[in-house]
């Protein structure tokens, strides 16, 4: 004869806020699982959000008093001629540009040392990132071209705009990724090229004539 097949009932009568509330009859069989819920990674910041969106906020000013605060004297330029460097590393499409912003460079000194005074060292951190990836890019050419029999310098003469265009890209998707809630994106284009410029000068980007 056969046994009677354990009953059960689970009743889920009233506001008991999800919870399963009645009484079982029979054996119960306890099986756990435990799920595991996706997290949500967050992403690593980066300094150079905070500088472009400083930078941002010191040039939304008119051209007439952008000039009368950062512009420097052409005369200041002469210990480090901006014009040679462009010459010696044949720098065509970002030329007019590295020109016009190297008369600006006080205004990235003021962004830097209003990063710095919240994260310290971050002048130092930027223009250093800058430089690994300017050797990163310039080494990938040169491997390229290892069989070539070319200077180094021809090289990197070659192929300046597109060490320049290839810093600022990895710059820009580390901006976009890390999604800061106070730069517009039409800020994050003024204010890389302004960075990558005051790094030219600075020569983390390109070559020493």
């Amino acid at each position: 004869m056969l046994s009677k097949k354990p009953e059960t009932s689970i009743d889920n009568i009233g506001n008991n806020n999800g919870i399963m509330a009645g009484t079982i009859v029979g054996p119960v069989e306890n099986n756990t699982y435990i799920l595991n819920m996706p997290q949500k990674h967050s992403v690593m910041p980066s300094i150079i959000s905070k500088i472009v969106e400083v930078l941002a906020n010191l040039t939304i000013l008119p051209e007439e008093e952008l000039d009368r605060r950062y512009r420097i004297n052409p005369e200041d330029l002469k210990p480090y001629n901006v014009p040679t460097k462009i010459t010696h590393n044949n720098v065509r499409r970002y030329k007019s540009i590295i020109l016009e912003f190297s008369h600006y460079s006080r205004i990235c000194d003021e962004a830097f040392n209003i990063v710095d005074n919240q994260i310290i060292g971050s002048k130092s951190r930027i223009l250093k990132d800058i430089r690994h990836l300017y050797n990163k890019y310039k080494e990938q050419l040169l491997f390229e071209h290892i069989d070539d029999n070319i200077d180094e310098i021809e090289i990197i003469r070659q192929y300046s705009d597109y060490i320049i265009d290839m810093v600022k890209e990895d710059l820009k998707k580390r901006i976009i990724d890390e999604k800061p809630a106070n730069i517009y994106f039409e800020d994050i284009e003024d204010g890389l090229i302004r960075v990558v410029c005051y790094a030219f000068e600075k020569c983390k980007i390109l070559e020493k004539p």
